[in-house]
């Protein structure tokens, strides 16, 4: 693997890392067999396909790069940058700097991401930051990725925008059989027309919901949460035939 030198680290956006000390050997290994990976197979042509790699990532952020990768222009939305630099460039390597502790036993890993167009790496190296969730055997998943940037952004939220996978909805054209359900991936597929409404007022409620058709005149509204499919779900039925 291209391993970085220590290439502007300082002047580089690093965010809060209360407690940064060496990274464990498990969470370092995690990392680099992933760029490994990636700088092997990112100029393939054809769908990211992340089979091989699936015991890398937590189920939930899995599932939903596997539905996000699925996507293309014609959907409305898609994945148009490699999310493993948060660029739309060439990658030449990583390092993992340093780890700090995160909230409920995650730890948070700064990784150095050299990229830029083929055989002009940028001097400064992209600083990711890796959220880390302990598994059994001493293996530590990837369950988030933070970009740099004003505003930066999270991996996750990214994707919750591009696919309703992982959300919870029900359909509102189906009162008397509606209940909230999780979205899966194989539910998802069976969605058609997924439109994500930011400020969406359905029921007279502000919240962020995908609205998809499904089969027939079904039309299911799928949130971020089960207490906010929960809480739209309760709206409607107050409302009333």
């Amino acid at each position: 693997m291209l391993m970085l030198p220590m290439l502007g680290l300082a002047a580089a956006p690093t965010g809060s890392m209360t407690g940064a000390a060496p990274c464990p050997a498990a969470a370092v290994a995690q990392i680099d067999g992933l760029y490994r990976w990636h700088l092997a197979r990112q100029h393939a042509r054809g769908p990211v396909d992340l089979t091989s790699q699936s015991a890398r990532f937590t189920p939930e952020l899995l599932e939903q790069l596997q539905a996000a990768y699925r996507l293309g222009p014609a959907d409305g939305g898609f994945v148009d940058f490699d999310v493993f630099s948060g660029t739309q460039v060439s990658t030449f390597g990583a390092r993992v700097l340093r780890c700090a502790p995160a909230a409920d036993g995650r730890l948070e890993a700064l990784v150095a991401v050299q990229a830029g167009l083929r055989n002009h790496p940028r001097e400064e190296p992209v600083p990711l930051h890796y959220l880390l969730q302990a598994a059994a055997g001493g293996r530590w998943l990837i369950a988030d990725i933070t970009y740099p940037g004003e505003p930066g952004f999270r991996l996750s939220a990214f994707l919750s925008e591009l696919t309703p996978v992982g959300g919870y909805g029900f359909d509102w054209r189906q009162p008397a059989t509606a209940r909230c359900r999780p979205i899966t991936a194989v539910e998802a597929a069976r969605l058609r027309q997924c439109r994500f409404e930011r400020n969406g007022t359905a029921f007279g409620l502000k919240s962020p919901y995908h609205r998809c058709r499904g089969a027939g005149r079904s039309e299911i509204l799928v949130y971020p949460s089960a207490p906010a499919c929960g809480t739209a779900l309760d709206t409607m039925e107050s409302h009333g035939p």
